[in-house]
């Protein structure tokens, strides 16, 4: 085989057969650039976070409005990455999570307009908190600026609602974060 009959996937990063990747007329040299066996198992992940959100959310009384499609597109989009501090699944270690970024118990959605990728380490240290508050919160390295406007932008594309209004919502689930907090914090203080 010559350097032409290769392709290296942008998922695994290995070294393929130019057979393994899809046909694909509309990208230039007619294949895709990733292989058929990393596109098989994004499809198994959307299929299998679909069934594991479908189980939280009957338990928590919650409505589905996300479909498995939506989860591929979702898996496609942040191509392996996490939506926060950018590490691989590789780099991290582990599987990547579905966050919900307005968490189901402070009145978040299953819908695609508040789903992201995360790794399970940005995933675990937001925990409950609101978006703007998880970024106060972390070192910039870990949860760069541009990262916090990525997310913006894919809640106001999702949303198919303006970034102000978007960037208003999510200072106002932070604000009575806040609020909650220093709350708790004083009934304690009274006690």
């Amino acid at each position: 085989m010559t350097g032409q009959d290769k392709r290296t996937c942008r998922i695994c990063g290995e070294q393929k057969p130019i057979e393994m990747f899809e046909i694909d007329k509309r990208v230039k040299g007619g294949r895709t650039n990733r292989c058929k066996a990393c596109k098989t198992a994004l499809d198994d992940r959307a299929h299998r976070a679909y069934r594991d959100m479908r189980k939280r959310a009957r338990k928590a009384g919650v409505p589905m409005e996300v479909t498995v499609s939506e989860l591929r597109l979702l898996y496609a989009a942040h191509d392996g990455k996490c939506i926060y501090c950018g590490k691989t699944e590789e780099e991290a270690g582990c599987r990547h999570h579905i966050d919900h970024v307005t968490p189901l118990s402070r009145g978040g959605t299953n819908h695609i307009s508040n789903l992201v990728l995360a790794c399970a380490s940005c995933n675990a240290t937001k925990s409950d908190k609101p978006l703007v508050s998880f970024y106060l919160d972390r070192d910039r390295d870990k949860f760069p600026e541009k990262s916090f406007s990525n997310v913006a932008y894919l809640i106001a594309l999702t949303a198919g609602q303006p970034v102000d209004e978007v960037l208003d919502d999510l200072l106002h689930e932070h604000a009575d974060y806040v609020m909650e907090r220093l709350d708790k914090e004083m009934a304690a203080g009274e006690k």
